[in-house]
């Protein structure tokens, strides 16, 4: 049985415990919520330059090269930098493997986030650059990443750009998910000749950049958020049982302290009798 003692380490262990997750929990509250206010503000803009790459896809496609004959298909995969988000990380990893072994033909692979790299890393599967973003990304630590993804487009050396990453449903769930962009690039159109100041390419070329950033951008945000709202759910479950075996470490101390205190009152009282028969 358990000493005192021995419970009151045990309870110094677990409460150390409880303050970290704590802590974690309430630097994921904040992260969470200026995520949040962020990914509210963006989705806005986001969903107007979807509008315009659902109406002028085809067009958006003229402004890259045609893909030459082994050209690859791009593989994006959006991952968060940290773990103690329960299956976050895990679940986006399985599914971003299995949906590359589907895949037939040449692959480049872009990693973004740690995590993402490090099982990619252990599990020996290849991929061709990581990217790593801040808990709370900026499109401006994006660019390395645009630029590969337009330097092999105007190269012809994508066929077409998929996003596979985490998608935020609610704070509750996330679900992995791929969404393809640019698809069938060898499928492209001839001018349709009509003429724009300045000169069409340019426009259609500025357009399709900006376009493509900002959808490419939005699921960096989205796992983002859904890490936070993750990482915060597992440190409020961690605080939350932390705190009660607490409580259950420091009743159990209590009852061997009166126990103890009992039995030295019931020692004390029986020597007491036998002295006074005596």
């Amino acid at each position: 049985m358990a000493t005192v003692q021995h419970l009151k380490k045990k309870l110094r262990g677990i409460n150390s415990t409880r303050k970290l997750s704590k802590a974690m929990k309430t630097a994921s509250t904040v992260k969470y919520a200026k995520l949040s206010d962020i990914f509210s503000q963006y989705s806005e803009y986001e969903k107007q330059c979807r509008e315009i790459y659902d109406s002028f896809g085809k067009e958006l496609k003229k402004s890259f090269k045609k893909p030459r004959e082994d050209a690859a298909s791009c593989f994006i995969i959006i991952g968060s930098n940290k773990g103690l988000c329960g299956s976050f990380n895990s679940a986006l990893c399985s599914f971003a493997e299995q949906t590359l072994s589907e895949q037939q033909g040449k692959k480049t692979v872009f990693l973004c986030g740690r995590q993402t790299e490090l099982y990619f890393t252990e599990k020996g599967i290849a991929y061709d650059k990581a990217y790593t973003f801040s808990d709370v990304p900026r499109l401006l630590e994006a660019e390395d990443l645009l630029s590969a993804v337009f330097l092999g487009l105007s190269q012809g050396a994508f066929s077409s750009v998929k996003l596979i990453y985490m998608c935020y449903e609610n704070m509750m769930n996330q679900t992995p998910k791929v969404i393809e962009l640019l698809a069938d690039l060898r499928e492209q159109e001839g001018d349709s000749g009509i003429l724009l100041i300045p000169d069409r390419q340019t426009v259609i070329g500025k357009t399709a950049e900006n376009v493509i950033s900002s959808i490419i951008f939005r699921p960096i945000l989205e796992t983002a958020l859904g890490a936070q709202a993750a990482t915060l759910i597992s440190m409020r479950s961690a605080y939350d049982t932390a705190t009660e075996l607490c409580n259950e470490l420091e009743a159990e101390i209590n009852r061997k302290r009166q126990s103890r205190v009992t039995a030295d009152v019931l020692e004390t009282s029986a020597d007491h009798d036998t002295e006074t028969e005596v």
